[in-house]
């Protein structure tokens, strides 16, 4: 006698034809909805970014205006208070103190303006920023200076703590080739790698013994600013080489990521 047993209605095929286009339509439908979050989130964290870049600019704004106008005022009646009295005269002294201290604020507050605003977070800002600081620095020495970099430089984003922690870095290494090496040339050198970038600073003066790690270390008897420069680049992710010897000059190295 045949017996017919009918399957099961889950294990027809025109059911588990259906069941695999829901489940095709929910993975997509799953997917369409994981794109368009990871694209919200994109766009959330893009909207925020340039909130902040907009008050960044504005805050470097305000205190260009403000504080850089009466920082100006200070240093010209100071000026005008100078040249109304002898040089022998009791305020004279007090007079020549507040412009020199307005003069060094406003050098101070152009950097952190730099620093602060959000068109400079570029590779290249940093170096023209560099150049002006090195033409300005040394060049009252009359010591030469030579800068080089390849163009066009990577149009990397470098945030301002980045920009202003190598800036200052760069700024003691050359204080201390201006107080200590006796050089008559100093050499810049910006060299752009694939995932980081080398500056070097290097001198013809010179040179000294290089100080052993206890030596440079913060209770060592040898400083310089070595310690500060160190720090500062290790604090980025970044090395710091020193090369240097009796006779032969002074190398410095920042291998900035």
């Amino acid at each position: 006698m045949p017996i017919a047993i009918p399957r099961a209605f889950w294990k027809r095929s025109s059911v588990l034809a259906l069941a695999f286009v829901i489940s095709a339509g929910g993975a997509g439908a799953v997917a369409v909805w994981m794109s368009r979050r990871r694209l919200q989130v994109k766009l959330d964290h893009l909207d925020k970014q340039r909130r902040l870049n907009r008050e960044r600019a504005r805050i470097a704004q305000d205190i260009h205006d403000d504080l850089g106008a009466s920082l100006t005022r200070i240093n010209l009646l100071s000026q005008s208070t100078l040249g109304k009295l002898e040089p022998a005269h009791p305020a004279w002294q007090d007079a020549e103190g507040i412009r020199s201290e307005a003069v060094n604020v406003t050098k101070a507050l152009d950097e952190v303006v730099w620093a602060v605003n959000p068109r400079h977070d570029t590779l290249e800002s940093l170096l023209d920023y560099l150049t002006d600081f090195v033409g300005e620095f040394v060049g009252l020495t009359g010591i030469r200076a030579r800068i080089h970099a390849p163009q066009p430089l990577p149009s990397w984003v470098l945030p301002s703590d980045l920009r202003r922690s190598v800036f200052l870095a760069a700024k003691e290494a050359l204080n201390n080739v201006i107080k200590h090496a006796q050089a008559t040339e100093i050499r810049l050198r910006l060299e752009p790698q694939s995932t980081a970038f080398k500056l070097v600073i290097e001198d013809n003066g010179c040179g000294f013994v290089q100080p052993t790690a206890a030596a440079v270390h913060p209770g060592g008897p040898v400083r310089h600013g070595i310690v500060g420069i160190q720090e500062r680049i290790e604090s980025l992710g970044g090395q710091f080489h020193l090369d240097s010897a009796p006779g032969r000059g002074t190398r410095v190295t920042f291998t900035v990521p």
